[in-house]
């Protein structure tokens, strides 16, 4: 099965004043440990490694709209996409 998106309600829908957020999962054969969220000019890497879990924060526009840019290019190009 290809990626899949799920909407998530927003923080704004909450009362949190948020942008929505779309969540893509990437097939369970590619076995990712890591969680990858970007926002605004910012950009989370997360690892849920057992020995040494560990989380990284850039908050850099250019390395943003960088990852932004792959991101929405990896979507368009994915089997399945709409």
């Amino acid at each position: 099965k290809s990626a899949r998106r799920r909407r998530r309600s927003s923080s704004k829908e909450r009362g949190l004043g948020a942008k929505m957020r779309v969540a893509t999962f990437i097939p369970p054969e590619f076995n990712f440990n890591t969680e990858i969220c970007m926002y605004d000019n910012k950009v989370s890497i997360l690892s849920y490694a057992r020995e040494n879990p560990i989380a990284l924060i850039i908050e850099d526009e250019t390395i943003a709209h960088a990852l932004k840019q792959v991101f929405a290019y990896v979507q368009s190009t994915a089997k399945g996409a709409k």
